[in-house]
């Protein structure tokens, strides 16, 4: 085989390895870029859920008949945050009781690799009772 035969036989390898690497890197671009969304889920998700315990929390203690729902004031500050809520423990309580609301939310992202997907955050949020009357 003489070197322009053996020479021959390798053009278009760099084009191959070029076209290889471009397509890592953008695999790579579009994983990076999935992660960031997952982030950014992840905090809006906590934002929410944190939002939604620490609104419903006092709700608990609302002796009025018309009050809201506890876990109905959860799930309105839950959706203002562009979030779902998925479980609300939150009793009515009218003692004066130290008592803790636990909730979760999902938040959806959509990612390019695998769609759309819940992300879940949770929080929990303590109200203490003052008898401002004692």
């Amino acid at each position: 085989m003489t070197g322009a035969q053996r020479g021959r036989s390798e053009v278009g390898s760099v084009t191959l390895i070029g076209v290889s690497v471009a397509a890592i890197v953008m695999m790579l671009t579009v994983a990076t870029a999935d992660l960031v969304v997952l982030l950014d889920a992840h905090v809006r998700a906590t934002v929410a859920a944190d939002a939604a315990a620490l609104a419903a929390a006092p709700v608990t203690f609302d002796p009025t008949p018309s009050a809201d729902h506890p876990c109905a004031v959860a799930s309105a500050y839950a959706s203002a945050n562009g979030a779902t809520l998925a479980t609300c423990d939150a009793r009515p309580d009218l003692t004066w009781n130290a008592r803790t609301v636990e909730v979760s939310v999902v938040v959806t992202a959509e990612l390019f690799l695998v769609g759309s997907t819940g992300v879940t955050g949770r929080s929990a949020a303590e109200f203490r009772p003052v008898d401002l009357g004692r």
